[in-house]
């Protein structure tokens, strides 16, 4: 895999921890440092701590989710100006409103888990990163 995001550290929010191991080696040989939390409540403790530049971000975890993360995003900014990635399983999004509700609530880009190869998913957070990232 071609080294398209050097330099770039994501926090990737999962809570499959086989999925959450492919994001991390994957991503990892695109260039990028990646730094893991298997639910909500994690990811905003690393936020605190580590500097981010993306979010890549399930929906459905036990605990609070991908949609309580994002609510809380549109009241409190929780995630900055880092855009968000939500990547998820069909059930997820085969709702047309809560797919509305994502992109009006700022989201960068919308992956269902199943339509993507790994090399996609680079792709996908390199124009992110171009189009959101100021230091790209």
């Amino acid at each position: 895999m071609q080294k398209i995001l050097t330099n770039i550290t994501i926090l990737c929010v999962e809570d499959d921890s086989v999925i959450s191991r492919v994001y991390s080696k994957s991503l990892s040989l695109a260039g990028a440092n990646m730094v893991m939390a298997s639910d909500g409540d994690e990811a905003l403790r690393i936020l605190k701590n580590q500097k981010i530049e993306v979010i890549l971000l399930d929906l459905e975890m036990p605990g609070t989710n991908g949609f309580d993360l994002i609510e809380l995003h549109k009241k409190e900014r929780v995630f900055g100006d880092r855009p968000i990635i939500v990547i998820s399983n069909a059930s997820a999004l085969d709702d047309e409103d809560k797919v509305a509700w994502l992109w009006e609530a700022g989201v960068a880009d919308i992956i269902m888990k199943c339509n993507m190869s790994l090399s996609g998913l680079a792709s996908s957070i390199s124009k992110v990163c171009k189009d959101n990232c100021r230091h790209l």
